[in-house]
Parts: structure tokens; sequence; C-alpha cells
């Protein structure tokens, strides 16, 4: 699986098993309740975009920094 998008599903909390989908280069989860991201998606090495606007974010999520693949990153509206 490259690309999952659980947009707009009102979602508080990502599953760890996310993390072990490692073709994953695309993650979507905007327009939902996300307050943090799980520690375990450092495991992510091939993600290069993540959508997280329009979520609960208050700070920084720090496991953000281990995605060195990273080209895009959308955390507009938090």
């Amino acid at each position: 699986l490259r690309v999952l998008n659980l947009d707009c599903n009102a979602l508080t909390t990502l599953p760890n098993e996310i993390s072990e989908l490692k073709c994953l280069e695309c993650l979507t989860v905007s327009c939902n309740r996300l307050q943090t991201l799980p520690l375990s998606y450092k495991k992510l090495t091939r993600l290069s975009s993540l959508h997280l606007a329009s979520n609960c974010f208050q700070a920084f999520p720090l496991v953000i920094c281990q995605f060195e693949a990273l080209t895009f990153l959308d955390l507009s509206c938090n």
C-alpha cells in the first residue's frame, strides 16, 4: 500500500498498525480530531507526503522529524 486516505472520519487517534505499512508514501488524515501521531510512525521511512490539516494539533508532532523522505507537509488549520 502506497497511499492511505483517512480524511473526514472524526478520528481521535491513529492505529499503531499503520507503521507496519513499509511502502507507504502518502498519508492523508485531514479533517479529523487528531492531537498526536504515534511514535511508532518513525518506521514509515518512505513517507514523502503527509496531510494533517484541520485536526486538533496544539504542538508540532516531533515524530515528523524522523521522516527523512518527507517532501510535503500540510499542518494548516490546527
